[in-house]
């Protein structure tokens, strides 16, 4: 119990907030420490089986409902894995009123529109697909945490750089600076859309 404790009190943000949203990956080492209770278990369970070094129906078939959803389970979620691009649009549906969720998205959208935009290696069609999908996840984003100061300012850049709408922007970059007044990036982007 103390090992999962230990395992889990990083990523469950309790003591401070853990880097992006919580995922499986985070519980891996904490569930160890569950694996070798298990296994301690069935040792004592079936010692004999495991002296004699043969397992027997009465353990394997508990072993095999615990192994075979598991291995389905994880080979199914693999795929998800093929990019973080990926993986977040699979989870959204898990988690929709997840501001950082949200988010998450937004950004992989945002960087692939700034990369579109700089080595000019799609048309303008697909640039505007992944603006557009971008300023749609943040809107999603913001409408539920309203004073996300990141977020704010990410969306305003985009309604700058591809819109050219410097008033709704601005209104953006202020509300970024009006929730924390030292967010030099909000402060900036105000000056250019001036």
């Amino acid at each position: 119990i103390l090992f999962f404790l230990f395992g889990i009190g990083g990523a469950a943000n309790l003591l401070f907030p853990a880097a992006g949203i919580f995922a499986e990956r985070f519980v891996f080492s904490a569930s160890i420490g569950f694996c070798i209770v298990i296994a301690y278990l069935l040792y004592l369970w079936k010692k004999e089986s495991f002296v004699k070094g043969t397992l027997n129906s009465q353990l394997l078939l508990p072993l095999c409902l615990v192994i075979l959803p598991s291995l389905f389970y994880t080979l199914n979620r693999n795929s998800d894995w093929n990019s973080k691009k990926s993986l977040y649009l699979n989870d959204i549906s898990h988690v929709p009123n997840s501001a950082k969720a949200n988010s998450m998205i937004a950004s992989e959208y945002q960087l692939e529109a700034m990369a579109i935009q700089k080595n000019g290696d799609a048309s303008f069609d697909v640039l505007m697909q992944k603006v557009d999908s971008s300023l749609l996840y943040y809107e999603q984003s913001l409408a539920i945490f309203k004073d996300y100061e990141s977020k704010l300012n990410n969306r305003g850049v985009l309604l700058y750089t591809f819109y050219f709408d410097y008033l709704e922007a601005l209104d953006l970059f202020k509300h970024s600076v009006h929730v924390n007044p030292k967010y030099k990036e909000g402060m900036l982007n105000c000056a250019n859309s001036y």
